[in-house]
């Protein structure tokens, strides 16, 4: 039945304007989708589950990826990919390995020692459906190495099944790898293995554990090497484990013809890595000859984990076809003896000694050393330091240099992240960031180490910070001092804050401040920030029996305008051209960029405008400012929303750009413009053409917001 019945009198002039609106961005097909809706076709039940099960991969390069994924499905029709990710995670020595070797064979007789996995093991595991088919299940074995955790979570990833395995001899708590399944994936099915339970009758605490973990299918206590021992309990895993694997849909995920064909010739290929273009002349003997099908498809690949692919290293033009090969590689240079007591610091040249083996050698040959490095550096387990020297941040000194005078800092701002799960890979990562920006002296040993770091930016912020990470209190603080510690610290937060936006929605930590010393009491920063908007003027804290100046308290972090802002909550809003909106069951993912999605030149465009402004604003202030400070303070202001603004332009995925720092930053300044009180509206309100460079800002502002929507 058609939607309207007669259609409205500009029913012709809308359904035209919405189909050239689609045309000018380059999705004609959902013309097609909004015109069987309102012509009162029968949905086809196919196709709408295509464009509600779109592969995450594809989703994330935006929406014109998912339309040519679905024009590749339409075209040439679906094959259901049939294959699934089974992880294996625990800790070194608790049995994955034997465990798995139990799966293929329940009778097969064990080693008295198997030797430990070096980053990971792949193997396949058929499993037979309910109707005949059969489902290729890639069993990932990670070592439990703790040196190799922060590699774990590059691999870890949704609509997989996950395997967590307990050493019963040691009363393992399995919440660490669990909280990885939860953030890295997403809260996939889960099945806990106690095993070696003929040493140790230790049992977990279950009811508990699965009021934290929904995504727990049952726990199992087993013995690998004595089956007798719990030989039913062995074989009860096993068959909840196919039933999982089943029951998991991501093996049922719909693959154009024509990449499978691609797929199947890439199997055959018995080498580690192939060259880019290699792959290229695959995909165009398959009849995939667009760029746009064949990046569709190798980002499919890699998210399913079959062969892997880097946008960024686009430049090596390396393929990698066997996730073994890298994760071995890193462990052999992360592993080094001579790394370690080299404290992290070393030239590349190193790789020859450390794949000096010959079967190395010809694994990793020395052509491959930089893309390796380069792979490190994507991993943020590296940083390069010039050319030819790296560091690793997990090899440096785990204390703090004895000569560390901390109580300076102490004086200062004193800020903290909790977390109820602690990845250790945070610290690391924060300091490979910020010493790309210059901000830790990475040759001096005394700046760095493995659980914290000293960083300094005189130039835009006069300020120092000090960064600890404290794993027992699975906490992090951070310390600022200096005439721009507030700025400085801001910056330091949102650093922070990018490495805990890269992991799932279901990562969790608070923000706490430091209310007293002696005895150390922290509050919570929400906490704060609500009773400020309640209207409260002041904070009772009963354990010190004192009142505290709410406005005072938070005054030291951020100024009272930016809070009122609400900072990290803001939406940017953008209001599309078409107001004719009927409702259609599409993916929300792809409707919300059939509306916004601009030219991202369009965006750079509206920066360099924003910018040439920033340019006139500096060169002004000294003249309308009498006050020196006044001015040097907004010229600071400026040359940090400056900064912002580069980082927008050299962001190329819009849902990544709207939840940064930085575009929230840039708007909250050009909202200033038209504020008196503030020191830019003051400026802009005194200048000759102010006027004219406040509307010009507000047009490529929402320029740039459109883009984000």
């Amino acid at each position: 039945m058609p939607l309207w019945n007669p259609a409205p009198s500009n029913w012709n002039k809308i359904l035209n304007n919405f189909k050239q609106a689609l045309s000018d961005i380059g999705m004609d097909f959902w013309y097609g989708v909004y015109e069987d809706k309102i012509s009162g076709k029968k949905p086809n039940i196919e196709a709408l589950k295509q464009r509600t099960d779109i592969p995450k991969s594809i989703l994330n390069k935006g929406g014109k990826a998912a339309t040519e994924y679905l024009i590749s499905l339409q075209k040439q029709g679906a094959e259901r990919l049939k294959e699934i990710k089974v992880i294996f995670i625990g800790d070194g020595g608790a049995g994955k390995t034997s465990l798995i070797k139990k799966i293929f064979n329940i009778d097969a007789a064990l080693p008295d020692n198997i030797a430990p996995t070096y980053g990971v093991d792949i193997d396949t595991f058929d499993v037979d459906t309910n109707n005949g088919e059969k489902i290729k299940a890639h069993f990932w074995d990670f070592g439990g190495q703790a040196i190799m955790h922060s590699t774990h979570k590059f691999f870890l990833s949704e609509r997989s099944v996950y395997v967590i395995v307990a050493d019963g001899r040691k009363e393992e708590d399995p919440s660490y790898w669990l909280e990885h399944v939860k953030i890295f994936g997403n809260n996939s099915c889960a099945l806990v293995v106690m095993n070696k339970q003929d040493d140790n009758l230790y049992d977990l605490e279950r009811n508990s554990l699965k009021r934290n973990y929904s995504n727990i299918k049952d726990f199992y206590k087993v013995s690998c090497k004595k089956p007798e021992f719990e030989k039913n309990e062995l074989k009860e895993f096993i068959k909840d484990l196919k039933k999982a694997i089943i029951e998991t849909k991501g093996w049922e995920q719909g693959f154009p013809k024509a990449w499978f064909e691609v797929k199947k010739s890439i199997d055959k290929i018995k080498s580690d890595f192939i060259h880019y273009e290699k792959f290229k002349e695959i995909c165009e003997k398959n009849g995939l000859k667009e760029d746009k099908e064949q990046d569709n498809l190798i980002n499919s690949l890699h998210s399913l984990g079959t062969s892997l692919y880097f946008e960024n290293l686009k430049r090596f033009g390396t393929h990698i076809l066997n996730p073994e090969w890298i994760t071995t590689g890193v462990y052999k240079i992360i592993t080094y003896r001579k790394l370690s007591e080299l404290k992290g610091v070393f030239n590349i040249e190193i790789l020859k000694d450390i794949f000096r083996d010959e079967k190395l050698k010809k694994r990793y040959p020395k052509r491959q050393h930089d893309f390796i490095m380069k792979l490190m550096e994507e991993f943020k387990l590296a940083y390069r330091i010039d050319d030819k020297n790296f560091i690793i941040p997990d090899l440096l000194d785990k204390d703090m240099p004895n000569n560390l005078d901390i109580s300076e800092y102490e004086k200062g701002l004193v800020f903290r992240f909790s977390f109820p799960f602690f990845p250790t890979s945070i610290m690391p990562e924060f300091i490979v960031r910020m010493a790309k920006n210059n901000n830790i002296n990475m040759e001096d040993y005394n700046c760095r180490w493995r659980n914290g770091a000293l960083l300094e930016n005189k130039k835009l912020y006069n300020a120092n910070a000090l960064a600890l990470a404290d794993n027992s209190k699975k906490a992090i603080d951070i310390f600022v001092i200096g005439g721009g510690r507030r700025d400085y610290f801001t910056i330091i937060r949102d650093k922070f804050h990018n490495i805990f936006n890269r992991f799932l929605e279901s990562f969790e930590f608070k923000e706490q401040i430091l209310i007293s010393k002696k005895p150390e009491i922290y509050e919570d920063y929400e906490h704060l920030i609500g009773l400020e908007r309640m209207g409260e003027t002041e904070y009772l804290c009963g354990k010190l029996q004192k009142r505290f100046n709410l406005n005072q308290l938070l005054n030291g972090f951020e100024p009272y305008e930016k809070r009122r802002r609400e900072e990290r909550k803001q939406h940017i809003e953008f209001k599309p051209h078409m107001e004719f909106n009927p409702r259609i069951e599409v993916n929300p993912y792809i409707e919300n960029t059939i509306k916004t999605d601009i030219n991202i030149q369009v965006k750079n465009n509206a920066v360099s405008d924003i910018n040439n402004i920033l340019k006139a604003l500096l060169k002004e202030a000294p003249k309308v400012f009498k006050d020196k400070k006044d001015s040097d303070k907004l010229s600071r202001e400026i040359e940090i929303v400056k900064k912002a603004a580069e980082q927008i332009k050299e962001e190329q995925d819009n849902v990544k750009a709207k939840d940064s720092g930085a575009i929230i930053r840039v708007g909250n300044f050009i909202k200033k413009l038209s504020d008196k009180t503030a020191r830019v509206g003051k400026l802009i309100s005194k200048m000759e053409k102010g006027a004219e460079l406040a509307t010009k800002a507000a047009t490529a502002w929402n320029t740039i917001a459109g883009w984000c929507a």
